[in-house]
Order: structure tokens, then sequence, then C-alpha cells
């Protein structure tokens, strides 16, 4: 999908091998964000899943990613601070005090 002229951005998803362990099929999943531009351009990779084939039944497993959570918690934390420092200058400035 293009963004811009010159910039695009791809989502694309990859199967591993399979890894077999004595009667149990292993197949993980990941998925790549591919964000492209003339200069260049950034990969981002993550796990996504794991598909368990064991005695005729298949099994998904989600794979959390700690990482991710972190940097979106993170990512929260500055947006409720930015937010209540706006609100603390708009209310002084409503009630026309200086920042000192």
């Amino acid at each position: 999908m293009t963004l811009m002229k010159g910039f695009d951005f791809e989502w694309q998803d990859h199967t591993g091998e399979t890894i077999v362990v004595k009667d149990t099929h292993i197949v993980p999943h990941s998925r790549a964000l591919l964000l492209k531009h003339p200069f260049g351009g950034v990969v981002c990779n993550r796990p996504q899943k794991l598909i368990v084939y064991k005695e005729g039944q298949l099994d998904e497993i989600p794979i959390a990613d700690p990482t991710r959570r972190a940097i979106w918690g993170m990512m929260e934390v500055v947006g409720v601070i930015t937010a209540v420092v706006t609100l603390i200058r708009k209310w002084k400035e409503s009630r026309g005090e200086q920042n000192e």
C-alpha cells in the first residue's frame, strides 16, 4: 500500500520450517511489517503463533510478545502525561496565570 509518493508499507506472513519431535509437528508463524521509502526502509518482525499437529489434532498456540506490550504501555503512559500537562497549562491560562 502506498502512503505517499515513494513511501510504501506491506504486511508479510511467514511460515517457518516444520519441527518434528516424535509424533508432534510444530510450525511457527510470524508477521513482518515492511516500511519502504526512497532513502531505505525498516522491517519489524514479530512472532504470531505456533501450529501444533499431534495425534490428528490441530492446535494453534498464540505467542505473547512482551516487548511489544511494554512499548505500547510506555506509549500510553506518555500519552496520559502529555494530556495531563496540556490540561494543566490550559487551566492555568484560563485563570490568567503565567508560567514561572
